[in-house]
């Protein structure tokens, strides 16, 4: 294939990018493993500011703040709930092939908090309770958990508030986590792969990450985007709107670390927090004025079992729903560092190889042959469409220039 026959197929129609976990590690973010490890950790103290927030106790020290805002019991109680079902979690699943992480934590949680619409496990409930039996008087106290009378059981299933903020609680660690490592690998970010990608004609990014390296990245290369949110009321707030502008589309289908939840004269919507922390957010537009911002959550979407119920609701169903519409007419997608365990995402790679005889899929992974042998649902489109995907056994730090002439000439 000659120069000018390879420089033609590298300005296709429309190539998107689905990245995972594994995109951001070489970035220098942390991985799911070492998150795990900080929130389970015995030895790391978390506290929990009177205004909602939660830290590392060493963070908390780094941002200077006042020890007559800290509320202790509720983060060390809150704490020791995410570890004890994380040890139970372990003991129980310990057959599994792959490791317990902070993402099934959170998924149990959330089934125990929305008992009305989930299985409410009982078996952990029950394990709970036994625990707690166990414990003298001074070890419950220390625990904090709310004794609601004599069925425990029944009492633990109507009060789901224990769950939701153990949730917010871990949400809150990882956040502050990946906020610590936004610096962007100067190499990766000159990587050619971006000069290759940015002369596609139409490029919508798809990220499964909360981190904010794709907005770096961009930013570096001078390149506008539109991710949803616009300038309205004095707000960054997601107003839906994806106008074809032709600029780079990049949809967080799982949120991000610098998204929020907020309350605001009456009206419940999601703001982009470009550039400030939530406490200065607060401040900021309640001052002068009675009324008062709440921050209602942090809008970022972990889990495992709950994610797939989860895309239906609020923001995250119009983002899927975007990521269906754009997916439609898109020639080729890169999927680097995802392990296709994510159903609403695999359902539509597959609806759309079956319904554009066009399509391209391209697997950038250091396990990528794996992959399509174990990956969720993926045997299935490997077998119907053996000629239309291609897997290229390499992590995203590992590629070069043979590596980018290949995947954008395909």
């Amino acid at each position: 294939m000659d120069s000018k026959t390879i420089e033609s197929k590298l300005i296709s129609n429309s190539t998107a990018l689905l990245l995972g976990a594994g995109f951001s590690i070489p970035f220098g973010i942390p991985s799911t493993e070492k998150l795990t490890e900080l929130i389970t950790s015995e030895k790391i103290k978390f506290v929990r500011a009177t205004w909602g927030d939660y830290y590392t106790e060493e963070k908390w020290r780094e941002d200077g703040f006042y020890r007559s805002d800290l509320d202790f019991p509720k983060a060390e109680a809150y704490h020791n709930i995410i570890r004890f079902l994380y040890k139970k979690e372990q003991a129980i699943e310990s057959k599994l092939v792959r490791k317990i992480n902070f993402e099934d934590i959170y998924s149990l949680l959330y089934s125990l908090g929305h008992p009305s619409r989930n299985a409410c496990n009982h078996r952990y409930l029950e394990d709970f309770i036994e625990h707690l039996d166990k414990l003298n008087d001074a070890e419950k106290t220390k625990l904090k958990i709310p004794y609601p009378g004599q069925n425990l059981l029944n009492g633990l299933i109507r009060q789901p508030d224990t769950y939701f903020k153990a949730m917010k609680m871990l949400k809150c660690i990882i956040a502050k986590e990946l906020e610590k490592h936004n610096g962007v690998d100067v190499t990766l970010l000159k990587s050619k792969f971006w000069d290759h990608l940015f002369k596609s004609e139409k490029i919508n990014i798809f990220s499964l990450n909360h981190d904010l390296i794709i907005e770096q990245i961009l930013g570096h290369k001078s390149k506008d985007f539109q991710d949803g949110f616009e300038l309205k009321n004095g707000f960054q707030e997601f107003t839906d709107n994806f106008p074809d502008n032709n600029k780079i589309n990049f949809l967080k289908l799982h949120g991000s670390i610098d998204w929020f939840n907020v309350n605001y004269s009456g009206r419940n919507f999601y703001v982009n927090n470009k550039d400030a922390q939530i406490e200065s957010m607060i401040k900021r537009y309640s001052e002068g004025s009675q009324e008062l911002l709440l921050i209602n959550d942090r809008a970022f979407l972990t889990g495992t079992q709950n994610k797939y119920e989860e895309y239906l609701m609020s923001i995250y169903s119009d983002l899927k729903w975007h990521y269906k519409r754009l997916l439609k007419d898109t020639e080729k997608l890169i999927v680097i560092g995802y392990s296709f365990g994510d159903y609403g995402v695999n359902t539509e790679i597959i609806n759309w190889m079956d319904k554009k005889n066009d399509a391209k899929l391209i697997i950038i992974d250091p396990k990528a042959k794996t992959l399509l042998k174990t990956g969720f649902l993926m045997p299935r489109l490997k077998k119907k469409f053996p000629e239309r995907i291609t897997a290229i056994n390499k992590g995203f730090e590992d590629l070069r220039e043979a590596d980018y002439k290949s995947i954008f000439s395909i």
